[in-house]
């Protein structure tokens, strides 16, 4: 079993069985999607950042990043792409608490959650610190939680052929994908490459994601529904929440700092 919560963009919050709390992606304070505010964040043993962009790290006017901003006040571990990795440390993050999970290396395990950088494509992005520019390569996520529950969260991504392989090989039970833009003008794919990509990996439940305004959602879904038709597709708005068991899905009320499944406020 594993609890999600979806706040805006590519931001989710998941509690695994264990209580573990992980937040991908958090983009809160500058958001104008999300429901929660970063004062609102007070519970995070695992942030991964899958690129450095402003919508994923969650980068403000004043010099500070939402990821890191949790990082330093839960004592989380970050977890991200080289460049990530470099701008926590030049904002003060302590070594010890920066990991890297590459798209090219093994798996990481911290506090018996498996995690696996995987391969996007996306825009590389420079990052600039004391020492000089770092260059990171955007990723996804491949989470295995208790139970192998496996988790896939693609960052930002277009549709590639590797999905295909990816999905053979590993087989999530849970995809995040993007599925359009802030921008009508700007999606990363069309609603056809994602259905292409979801039927390629094959999960048990698809969640479209970085369409705040849902200009191509319900579309994505109708092209899912007959590309993949084994897959469920659940459309989440932000502050929305699911707990996932194998093969079952069900809507929750998960608040936004819950420490634990004890604090979830009941079935929707």
């Amino acid at each position: 079993m594993v609890d999600l919560a979806f706040y805006g963009v590519a931001c989710f919050k998941i509690i695994t069985q264990e209580g573990v709390t992980i937040w991908i992606d958090p983009y809160v304070t500058q958001s104008k999607c999300s429901p929660i505010k970063l004062s609102d964040v007070d519970q995070a043993d695992i942030v991964l950042v899958s690129h450095s962009s402003f919508d994923h790290i969650g980068e403000n006017s004043d010099g500070t990043f939402d990821a890191f901003e949790i990082v330093k006040k839960t004592g989380a571990v970050l977890i991200g792409p080289g460049d990530v990795g470099a701008m926590a440390r030049n904002n003060g993050i302590q070594a010890e608490q920066v990991r890297t999970a590459g798209v090219f290396m093994g798996s990481i395990a911290v506090k018996g959650v498996k995690i696996k950088g995987i391969e996007a494509h996306h825009t590389q992005n420079l990052a600039r610190t004391r020492s000089g520019y770092v260059m990171g390569v955007a990723q996804g996520f491949l989470l295995t939680v208790e139970n192998n529950i496996r988790i896939y969260h693609s960052g930002d991504t277009c549709t590639f052929p590797d999905l295909r392989y990816f999905g053979e090989l590993s087989r999530p039970n849970i995809m995040m994908l993007e599925a359009g833009s802030a921008n009508r003008d700007s999606a990363v794919t069309t609603p056809f490459e994602v259905a292409t990509a979801v039927r390629w990996v094959g999960p048990d439940i698809f969640i479209p994601i970085h369409d705040p305004n849902h200009y191509f959602t319900d579309k994505v879904a109708e092209y899912v529904e007959v590309a993949a038709p084994h897959v469920k597709v659940v459309l989440m708005d932000p502050g929305d929440a699911i707990r996932y068991r194998p093969f079952q899905v069900e809507r929750i009320r998960l608040g936004a700092s819950s420490k634990g499944h004890s604090q979830i406020e009941g079935l929707r």
